[in-house]
């Protein structure tokens, strides 16, 4: 004898609809923090270093979000956004931290991980692509050799599967123009 079950109790959408409010408390909580990190850098590029204490308040932040996006990531492991979200709070998190240390930290690493298993579970999909293809390019000047070389194939897929994208396009033009300037 069967019997239906509400949406209500259903454990595989009560689990989804939960991860799907953390991945949104993460991005709420991460993508402010991220900014924030973009201007403590702008500044201490502009020669007003951060204080420890305003760095340490935008980690701890960031921290808090990956946390929720770890967390939403065991409800929805085959969530490709969730793992490219991850990446880039990853990222910002390791940025921040650079911002204290006297050593040259490589951010690029810490993100590559979510995002090659973000295409792993979504081979097909333009716009998981071209989010990674994004962060690749942006992150272009500062990459070893090495790390173009591993980027190379992630990006060129992305720029032909967004066929119509121009702004991918064209940051995939002025990176490989940087590439070529300095041959």
């Amino acid at each position: 004898f069967l019997h239906s079950r509400s949406r209500s109790e259903d454990p595989s959408l009560l689990a989804w609809e939960k991860a799907e409010r953390l991945f949104q408390a993460a991005a709420d909580l991460g993508t402010v923090a991220a900014q924030d990190v973009q201007i403590l850098s702008n500044a201490r590029a502009e020669g007003q270093g951060p204080s420890d204490a305003s760095v340490q308040y935008v980690q701890s932040r960031l921290r808090d979000a990956i946390v929720l996006q770890t967390l939403a990531l065991r409800r929805n492991p085959s969530s490709p956004a969730g793992h490219v979200a991850l990446g880039h709070l990853r990222a910002a998190h390791c940025a921040a931290g650079a911002l204290l240390a006297d050593d040259h930290i490589d951010c690029i690493e810490v993100a590559m991980p979510e995002f090659r298993l973000a295409l792993e579970l979504s081979p097909v999909s333009a716009s998981t692509h071209a989010r990674v293809a994004t962060f690749l390019l942006a992150s272009w000047p500062v990459m070893t050799e090495i790390q173009r070389a591993h980027a190379r194939p992630m990006v060129e897929r992305a720029v032909q599967m967004n066929r119509n994208d121009k702004a991918l396009h064209r940051q995939w033009e002025a990176a490989r123009g940087a590439l070529y300037s300095h041959e």
